[in-house]
């Protein structure tokens, strides 16, 4: 991590002292039960407690500093510290009107700053502005007419503060999508879209991700904090920000660093960048001027994968001025998106970080409509669109947890799969209250440099409310003091409570629980859908601990029964289903609608193909979504799925529809029609494609205004745009298969994966007089040879069970002989008169997550007597217990804590016989008497058996 100081002219950049942190905690020599916590980051400050007394030590103010910098310092009792007694007149005075003014609270907190007045709330609300959209206004209706605007849309979702009820600036906007009962959320976020063409791995499986920030401290800052340590102030907060994103209700191991700090100490530092109170400007000023400057490798240890701006100006929307941030959603990993804008209000500033920062990885308010509660008894979500004042508890929500799983297993975060390229920076230990004490924290969120502003209640009280003097009156924010804020005598707060100061505890890394029972099939008929999940709650990480690394859904296809013939896909069911829904007063009947960049959003047509509407987040598990191939929709994302029908299969059908063939089953047949029809608009038959047909493409050479048409060979029923009726692009049925209707810049194109079921025939709808006509087509018929060749082919089996159960492992599929109908074969009919080549077989890695640390027990020793006495003290045997990894490595004990560790000695030697005094040896040697010793089991030490963990070592030095 760097530090940087930005003036006109001069650039400065240093590193932090990475081996000599300022923060220290301990204990006074000799004194067990003693506390020690100091911070030597400019003087010492600090608090030393033992069981009798409590000694306070703070730089001494107004006083000059010595030759080299030394400091004078005063060391005091805290028992010994008294009110003064202007303080103490003022609270006697004003005893009654605080009380009234307490009650008064909830909406006025008392300050006699009139936009302090409503700070009950903090109201973290869409303004519901879309930045650069060309296709819509801010008030068009979340309905896509005819020829679907493509343009990327990005979201810009702005925090806002105060208590006041927010005007919804777009009326329209929000009613059309109540009437499109919700599903038209979609519209109402307006996610950044991506093109879909590059390729991303889509999996769900957690992996570390590491987010590397770049934090930018404004001129406002620097003027406001310049008693402060402005860098340790912003990396304190960013260490609450690593916290929260660590904290196991996200779901996911997310790694908070900051990789370089930005000071800008002057107003006008950049030419090219000002913080102005326009919010929005703001921000698109501020995500282009860090975009130019970040460097462009990922691996450049400055590169930074999202930029936060932090300014104590009062940044306003268009709407008002209690906004407190403003981001774009879904903006991580684009490099002109992923930035935020935040006002630094003191402690909780973090919370407004994280939220932001949540909106850059797609999250969403928590609202009813989103199917999540802003709160859980007293639990405030991170992503509520109403952050209430008094509450500090907070965690994310189902629903957050659920928005950044679906953005990261998309691949939209993989400039995060990147660890930091160089040595991460160690957060300060200590809780932020242990190192902005009260009386700061109430500067912080007054906006206030005034040192007489205190404390002014008493110090059990500020856990839950900290109190604070501004100008005469006791006033509060409703607002608890930071954790670790000193509260009495070897107390600080934690979690709103005031608890005695003891070593925090350490960091306990989550584990996988089981696999849950496989879920439905997601169809009830064709092929469909199930599922396995397990959560990482065994245990669930705490105290900071990491995230569990590994798979945490996996899937396999099912098949119920076949479809009846006619069926509709299940795309078309999909929409059919809101054939009930009404809009606009209204109701329709809808048809699918493909989008090939976004190939598992639900996107809905009514009939009249007036409006395209997208219905819900995204299409149901078992959609296809990448027509001609058995590829599905899976937890919103398109996955690869093979002729073999196993999820994330390479297996592929050759041009002839056989699984893994080379192709020699079948004919290709294709031509180029063209011809020039002298008449009016009217439908003009061109072709004729054979039932049995598979692969079938039939597209125009050259744009035109005519259309392309699908009917039936043996009656006037139709397929696709015909009747006077021309329908949109989009997914269809033909002769019992689907085909992909696509229209672009006037050029169309069908693809029928086939095989179709009956003759069909392609015409042309002419709209214009002395037309040229002009098709390509191309399909794929049988060989009339092929009717015994085909009967045996090779299948790649399903894979097998994981060799290991977690810490890595393989799987394999290999190929069997299968004859058609009929099942396995002899793999020799296979290699005589199979198609194609045996597979080879597949490998691949599973079950890669950490295996939880389990008790390794070694063998019992022998008893150390060889007789037992009727009187003395009890033989003792004893074991090895140690704490192993998967790969039988020695660990410390306290990794395996969760589990009781087995005991490692008993008494033995009931079943020896009883000890003799004397006994005679050999008639050779002398009789003398031979006196049993008992052995004395402490100066025993274990030795190594054969299967003991290579890791450990045994010190049998005496």
């Amino acid at each position: 991590m760097v530090i940087e100081r930005h003036r006109r002219d001069v650039r400065t950049r240093a590193r932090p002292m990475r081996h000599i942190n300022c923060h220290y905690q301990g204990q006074v020599r000799g004194h067990d039960q003693s506390r020690v916590a100091l911070s030597a980051c400019n003087g010492l400050v600090g608090v030393l407690r033992t069981n009798r007394t409590e000694y306070w030590i703070e730089p001494a103010k107004n006083l000059p500093q010595g030759p080299n910098g030394e400091h004078p310092h005063v060391v005091f009792k805290r028992a010994d510290v008294k009110e003064t007694p202007s303080k103490k007149n003022i609270r006697s005075a004003n005893k009654k009107k605080k009380r009234k003014r307490k009650k008064r609270h909830l909406s006025n907190c008392g300050t006699r700053e009139p936009r302090r007045l409503t700070e009950t709330q903090l109201e973290w609300q869409h303004q519901g502005k879309v930045i650069s959209n060309a296709c819509f206004s801010t008030t068009t209706l979340p309905l896509l007419v005819r020829g679907i605007c493509t343009q990327k849309r990005t979201r810009l979702s702005v925090l806002v503060q105060g208590g006041r009820k927010t005007r919804n600036p777009h009326p329209e906007l929000t009613a059309s999508l109540h009437l499109a009962t919700g599903a038209r959320e979609e519209i109402e976020r307006n996610v950044i879209k991506t093109s879909g063409k590059s390729r991303r791995t889509r999996r769900s499986i957690s992996k570390p991700r590491h987010v590397e920030a770049l934090v930018v401290a404004d001129h406002s800052m620097v003027q406001f904090h310049q008693d402060v340590d402005l860098q340790q102030y912003l990396l304190m907060i960013m260490n609450m920000v690593s916290s929260l994103y660590k904290d196991p209700t996200i779901g996911n191991s997310i790694q908070v660093t900051v990789v370089k700090i930005i000071i800008l100490e002057e107003e006008d530092s950049h030419a090219d960048f000002n913080v102005t109170h326009m919010a929005s400007n703001t921000l698109e000023n501020f995500c282009r001027w860090q975009r130019n400057l970040n460097p462009k490798p990922d691996e450049d240890p400055h590169h930074h994968d999202v930029a936060i701006l932090v300014t104590r100006k009062n940044i306003c929307s268009n709407y008002g001025c209690a906004t407190l941030g403003v981001a774009n959603v879904g903006g991580m990993c684009r490099p002109d998106k992923s930035c935020s804008v935040n006002e630094d209000n003191g402690i909780t500033l973090a919370h407004t970080i994280s939220h932001e920062l949540g909106h850059n990885f797609g999250m969403y308010h928590d609202t009813a409509k989103t199917g999540c509660d802003h709160r859980i008894g007293p639990i405030l979500h991170i992503m509520t669109p109403s952050f209430e004042a008094d509450t500090m508890q907070v965690s994310w929500s189902n629903c957050s947890r659920r928005d950044i799983t679906h953005f990261l297993d998309q691949g939209l975060g993989q400039c995060l799969e990147d660890a930091p390229s160089q040595e991460e920076y160690e957060y300060p230990e200590l809780p932020p209250g242990a190192m902005y004490n009260a009386d700061l924290q109430c500067r912080l969120q007054f906006n206030s440099t005034d040192e007489d502003m205190t404390v002014c209640s008493k110090l059990d009280e500020i856990c839950t409310q900290l109190w604070c003097l501004v100008g005469e009156v006791c006033t509060t924010m409703l607002r608890p003091a930071a954790p670790g804020t000193n509260c009495g005598r070897r107390m600080w707060c934690q979690n709103q409570k005031c608890v005695e100061v003891e070593e925090l505890p350490a960091p306990v890394d989550g584990g996988w629980g089981d696999w849950s029972p496989w879920s439905e099939c997601s169809r009830s008929c064709g092929v469909g859908i199930a599922k396995q999940t397990r959560e990482c709650d065994h245990p669930s990480p705490a105290h900071g601990g990491m995230f569990c690394i590994g798979e945490r859904a996996r899937y396999k296809t099912c098949h119920v029964k076949a479809c009846p013939m006619g069926t509709p896909s299940f795309r078309a069911e999909q929409c059919s289903s809101h054939d009930n829904d009404t809009i606009k007063g209204e109701k329709y009947s809808w048809l699918p609608y493909f989008d090939k960049n976004e190939p598992c959003e639900l996107y809905c047509s009514n009939t009249e193909d007036t409006m395209i509407v997208p219905f819900g987040d995204t299409a149901a598990d078992g959609t296809f979504c990448n027509l001609g191939t058995n590829d599905m929709c899976i937890g919103g994302i398109c996955r690869t799925v093979g002729c073999d029908w196993v999820v994330d299969s390479n297996a592929t059908e050759d041009r002839c529809g056989v699984c893994g063939g080379v192709g020699d089953t079948c004919f290709v047949k294709k031509g180029e029609i063209v011809k020039k029809i002298n008449t009016t608009d009217g439908l003009h038959n061109v072709l004729l494609i054979p039932a049995g047909a598979r692969n079938v493409l039939i597209e125009e050479i050259s744009p035109s205004k005519n259309y392309i048409g699908v009917g039936r060979s043996t009656s006037n029923d139709c397929y696709l745009n015909c009747n006077h009726f021309i329908q949109l692009p989009g997914e269809y049925e033909v002769a019992n298969s689907l085909c992909l209707y696509e229209r672009d810049n006037d050029q169309e194109r069908l693809k029928i994966p086939g095989p179709i079921m009956e003759d069909v025939h392609i015409f042309i709808v002419i709209k214009k007089k002395n037309n040229h006509v002009g098709i390509r087509f191309e399909y794929t018929l049988p060989s009339h040879n092929n009717k015994n060749q085909s009967t045996y082919y090779w299948k790649l089996t399903d894979w097998s069970v994981c060799s290991a159960t977690c810490g890595g492992g393989k799987q394999f599929r290999e190929s069997i002989c299968y004859h058609l109908g009929k099942g396995v074969a002899k793999e020799e009919l296979c290699l005589r008169h199979a198609f194609g080549k045996r597979h080879e077989p597949i490998i691949r890695d599973c079950n890669d997550d950490p295996c939880p640390f389990n008790w390794w027990v070694g063998p019992w020793q022998l008893c150390p007597m060889t007789c037992r006495k009727v009187v003395g003290p009890v033989p003792i045997r004893r074991r090895s217990i140690l704490c192993v990894d998967s790969n039988s490595n020695a660990r410390p004990d306290t990794h395996c804590s969760n589990k009781p560790r087995p005991h490692d000695n008993e008494p033995c030697g009931a079943d020896l016989p009883l000890c003799q005094e004397s006994h005679r040896i050999t008639s050779q040697e002398t009789e003398r008497p031979d006196t049993i010793v008992p052995v004395d089991d402490s100066n025993l030490f274990d030795l190594p058996s054969p299967s003991t963990p290579a890791d450990y070592e045994v010190n049998n030095s005496i």
